[in-house]
């Protein structure tokens, strides 16, 4: 069986104090590589993510301005498939999204 690389996606999502999704659940497919920034500029907005659970403020993965979450296969971690999250301690906090998956 050949793996093929299913193009990567990139976005960026506007995440406020509901929480919105990030990446769906890819168990079928696999991650080769996932980067989730926090690219907010305007005040100190935090941002938690929910990595296969909800996304709960101030617990596990949080984000400040500038921080980033890397998961690559190459550099020798098992990326999460797990759908994946996030919820903002202010509205208008801002994401950018990475992925590349494998099928």
């Amino acid at each position: 069986m050949v793996l093929q690389l299913v193009p990567y996606q990139a976005k960026s999502v506007t995440v406020g104090t509901s929480e919105v999704e990030l990446m769906v659940d890819k168990t079928n497919t696999g991650r080769m590589v996932m980067v989730i920034t926090n690219t907010s500029t305007v005040g100190l907005q935090s941002v938690s993510l929910g990595i296969g659970h909800v996304a709960v403020l101030g617990v596990g993965v949080t984000l400040y301005p500038g921080q980033s979450w890397v998961e690559s296969a190459g550099a020798g971690f098992e990326v999460t498939p797990a759908r994946i999250t996030a919820i903002a301690s202010a509205a208008g906090a801002t994401i950018a999204v990475y992925e590349r998956a494998v099928s």
